[in-house]
């Protein structure tokens, strides 16, 4: 007997390209007909299915913020009446082109008026408070070492452009974009009233600012070395790495009262090169001069988002078009959704739960997190490279991994943010950010809140906190194509199991491993079993740093803990199915399609999806992701059972002989 497909499931096989092999290209037969067929559009740099989802999911929210709007009896100071008025103000176009410069002539003054090199911290510390990053960024996290702490962490930041190498590299694509920054503050600063030749000298000197931070900021590899970045210090040995920033005042500042017991630097170089920029200051006006103008930037550039149309559109002419290659500005209610998710996320996230969430969902998903947990340490315990003392740790590990699926059973509370529609949509926005900051400031030192979520339910992405050794799946992932309470069991772990492995596999992944089970960055495996790891790991790195994307070549070291997670999370999803399968009978063939073959067209629809050259260059740069097509012809050309499933041979470019693939998990 043989069933049809489910109608919500019609996408899995409508799209299917007979002319190209499975064997030969499986992304390509089972995505390229859907990616022709669907372009992406104008205000978007890439488009396949997360996009598809995530744009229904703005589309659900803005109904739920639109209805709000209509309300009159909202109670005031809850959480409704505040997601009604931002939107609201948000969506005054008429006042915020009336309002003009004047919600942030105060900051723009004050950085002005700046005289001696002292007040650029003082000024720096109440742009962190709103959002903004020059020199670095300060944030509230678990201490890697003790991780049931917080403690304030500096991170390198202070770049406009996505990356050193924007900065650094010779490549003529980089060079362009370098000459379209420059263009893009001289405009902006010139609608900030500058003649165009001061315009230029401002651009080129926060260049000249942003180049020398580049320089000693670590590369996205670098940074993926956890164990070189942690340099806790008192506030005393702060002062001594960089004596001249007046700490106490930036601290004062910020808003900490109490001195932090410590203070975690990320990477000391970058905070002795903001030292030298305040050194040269105290020495040169010029200098003074450059980084008053620095700090103006990037507040300017933070709130122009917020500021009538010509700041908006400006700004969305170079990060938009320049950067990601987007062609037209998102609509302005998608941008108010944006703001307004940003400040009061989880109040708009509980409306979506009430709204579009159902129940039946984290059941079912529940049940495939523990079927999956479930392989993996079936397979930890027989794995033959690791030896019985890591093996232990492991097994301990992955015992105390927990999961949050979802919404959180406890929702934030926003009752210290103040959203009022007399004030301007910038001052509510700088509010906002200010009130979530402090929130963030209050942990400092405290014990950490492992209840506390840190994606919204209205997210269509999912996570692994090494530090809490968790998963997170929030509610708008649980929906279809990634999951199905409808569909036959082979898609849904061909699709979200397969998506649920691979943030199981992050655990003991490159950078997984480095933490055990209780959050804290350690050497637990023997010298023996890291050198097996690596030696295994070796193999995918070689395979993806052979592989170019719009003949941009892949960095298979930054790829590397994704590229694992993936392989990982297809075969532990695949065996899970077959236990499934045990359980329950296997399942009927549909649409011609045994269980085993719809798994691998469910895991590589998950995938499909266009993208514009210049967002590709900056993800290829920056993110560990790799690009879509690999994530699906990689990993299944490393996998026997997907070889088995459609028939390939020694000869197929979807087949790896057995001496050259690579197998961890």
């Amino acid at each position: 007997m043989e069933l049809e497909s489910q109608p919500n499931q019609n996408d899995l096989v409508r799209f299917l390209d007979p002319s190209v092999s499975p064997a030969e290209d499986f992304y390509a037969h089972v995505n390229q007909r859907w990616c022709d067929k669907n372009p992406i559009p104008a205000k978007e740099g890439r488009w396949g299915v997360f996009m598809v989802l995530r744009e229904e999911t703005k589309k659900q929210l803005q109904e739920l913020l639109l209805a709000l709007s209509q309300d009159a009896t909202l109670a005031e100071g809850g959480n409704r009446q505040k997601l009604r008025d931002l939107f609201l103000v948000g969506m005054d176009e008429a006042r915020i082109e009336r309002d003009g410069l004047a919600p942030v002539q105060y900051t723009l003054g004050s950085v002005y008026d700046i005289t001696l090199p002292h007040g650029v911290f003082v000024a720096t510390a109440k742009l962190h408070r709103i959002g903004a990053t020059p020199f670095f960024g300060p944030m509230v996290v678990p201490d890697t070492k003790q991780s049931d702490i917080c403690r304030l962490y500096f991170e390198q930041a202070g770049l406009t452009l996505p990356d050193r190498d924007y900065y650094l590299s010779s490549d003529e694509k980089f060079v362009k974009i370098r000459a379209e920054f420059l263009s893009y503050m001289e405009r902006m600063h010139c609608l900030l009233g500058d003649t165009p030749e001061e315009a230029a000298t401002r651009a080129k000197a926060i260049l000249a600012i942003e180049t020398r931070l580049a320089q000693v900021s670590l590369s996205a590899t670098e940074r993926r070395e956890e164990e070189k970045q942690y340099h806790p210090m008192t506030v005393s040995e702060l002062a001594l790495l960089a004596p001249a920033i007046p700490w106490s005042s930036y601290f004062e500042n910020l808003g900490i009262s109490e001195e932090p017991d410590y203070i975690i630097v990320r990477q000391p170089e970058f905070v002795r090169e903001c030292n030298r920029l305040v050194e040269e200051a105290e020495k040169d006006a010029r200098a003074l001069f450059a980084l008053k103008t620095y700090l103006r930037w990037h507040f300017i550039d933070t709130c122009a988002k917020t500021l009538p149309k010509v700041f908006s559109s400006l700004q969305f002419e170079f990060h938009g078009k320049v950067l990601t290659g987007s062609l037209e500005e998102r609509p302005r209610w998608e941008r108010v959704l944006g703001i307004v998710g940003s400040v009061l996320g989880e109040a708009l996230g509980e409306l979506y739960v009430e709204k579009h969430f159902p129940s039946e969902a984290k059941a079912r998903v529940h049940e495939l997190v523990g079927d999956l947990q479930e392989v993996f340490k079936a397979r930890l315990e027989k794995l033959s490279w690791m030896g019985e003392k890591t093996k232990a740790r492991a097994l301990a590990k992955l015992a105390t991994f927990t999961r949050k699926l979802g919404y959180p059973e406890k929702w934030r509370d926003y009752s210290r943010f103040r959203v009022s529609i007399r004030d301007s949509y910038a001052e509510n926005y700088m509010r906002g950010c200010t009130v979530a900051f402090e929130r963030e400031l209050r942990k400092i030192d405290k014990e950490v809140d492992k209840t506390e979520w840190h994606m919204l339910p209205q997210t269509v992405n999912a996570m692994y906190n090494h530090q809490w050794n968790q998963i997170t799946f929030p509610a708008a992932i649980l929906q279809p194509p990634f999951f199905d309470p409808r569909a036959d069991d082979a898609v849904n772990y061909g699709a979200i199991g397969s998506v649920i492995g691979h943030e199981l596999t992050h655990g003991f992944d490159d950078q997984g491993c480095k933490f055990d089970e209780e959050g804290n960055l350690s050497e637990w495996w023997t010298e023996e079993d890291k050198k097996c790891f690596a030696e295994k790991a070796t193999v995918l790195v070689k395979q993806f740093s052979e592989c170019t994307f719009f003949d941009i070549p892949v960095n298979g070291e930054l790829t590397l803990g994704e590229n694992i997670a993936d392989l990982g999370g297809i075969s532990i999803a695949f065996e899970a199915l077959a236990r499934a399968m045990t359980r329950k009978g296997r399942q009927e063939n549909i649409d011609g399609f045994t269980p085993e073959q719809r798994f691998f067209l469910g895991y590589a629809l998950v995938w499909r999806g266009n993208i514009r050259e210049e967002l590709a260059r900056q993800y290829i740069t920056i993110d560990p992701h790799s690009p879509g097509p690999l994530r699906v012809n990689m990993p299944l050309s490393n996998f026997p059972p997907f070889h088995e499933a459609f028939g390939c041979r020694e000869g197929c470019a979807m087949y790896r002989p057995p001496e050259e693939r690579a197998e961890i998990w």
